[in-house]
């Protein structure tokens, strides 16, 4: 399980990130995308991420038939 930061909640978006960015436990691969979302347009971003869930989403359930 992952620790949850030592400030209260709800944390700010640039803390939240900061937080995963630190965190060990956290996978290189999520911190990459996060660095590299930072810069970009945030609806841009958005609309990645739904294409990402989209086909992820399809990948797990043909995996799981």
């Amino acid at each position: 399980m992952i620790p949850e930061p030592s400030k209260k909640y709800p944390l700010k978006s640039d803390e939240q990130i900061a937080w995963i960015l630190a965190h060990p436990a956290m996978s290189p691969w999520l911190k990459q995308a996060l660095r590299t979302a930072r810069e970009r347009d945030p609806n841009a971003v958005l609309n990645d991420l739904e294409v990402l869930r989209h086909v992820m989403n399809s990948k797990i359930s043909d995996c799981l038939r």
